[in-house]
């Protein structure tokens, strides 16, 4: 059985940024994560290690989404998270080279029998 998935992906260039409600016209990205058709949300540049994302994305994840991340190891630098509206059922963190496993480059999900 063949199941279609929509995945929207997200440059961020800082969560804590991109989450900001800066004015009436301007709500942040928070907003559109709960109005939007994606099953997957892939989320790049990150800036921010595990608990500053999940704090970052609070009201998303109390919307029922569920988070995966690959957080940074210098602070302030790439990160790249997974946000699903289906639970996780594998999470793999790094790719290749043990020396790029820690620098929040690669996280990769399967959810619902979707790798």
């Amino acid at each position: 059985m063949t199941r279609s998935i929509k995945v929207s992906t997200v440059n961020v260039n800082g969560i804590r940024a991109a989450v900001k409600e800066r004015s009436p016209e301007n709500l942040g990205m928070l907003p559109w994560v709960k109005e939007t058709a994606a099953d997957v949300v892939c989320l790049q540049e990150t800036r921010a290690d595990d608990d500053q994302l999940a704090d970052a994305l609070a009201p998303a994840l109390a919307d029922g989404w569920h988070l995966s991340s690959a957080a940074p190891n210098v602070k302030g630098r790439n990160g790249v998270a997974v946000l699903s509206r289906t639970p996780f059922e594998e999470i793999r963190i790094g790719c290749g080279a043990e020396e790029f496993a820690s620098h929040g480059r690669y996280v990769e999900v399967d959810t619902a029998g979707v790798t």
